[in-house]
């Protein structure tokens, strides 16, 4: 086997869809290249789902975890949302 083989048959292969809420703006993000990432605010409520199989979603931080930091209920939605969805790589 060669290695463009190799690379071809260890490509990784997934899809996650992402919502960002932040208050005033929402956004959905559809995630199905390893080389791409998410930088979120401090105030972004975010709600993952539509995993594909063998999805893995992974998360850093510059801080420790501390429950108190969290925003634990959405935001309400209302009229003022304005609502936008990006796309990668499809």
């Amino acid at each position: 086997m060669n290695i463009s083989q190799k690379g071809e048959n260890s490509k990784i292969k997934f899809s996650i869809n992402e919502l960002l809420r932040n208050g005033k703006n929402q956004q959905v993000f559809f995630l199905n290249n390893p080389n791409e990432a998410l930088f979120l605010e401090p105030a972004d409520w975010r709600e993952m789902y539509n995993f594909s199989e063998n999805a893995v979603l992974f998360c850093l931080s510059d801080e420790i975890y501390d429950p108190n930091d969290y925003i634990y209920t959405p935001y309400v939605n209302n009229n003022n949302l304005v609502s936008e969805t990006n796309t990668f790589n499809q």
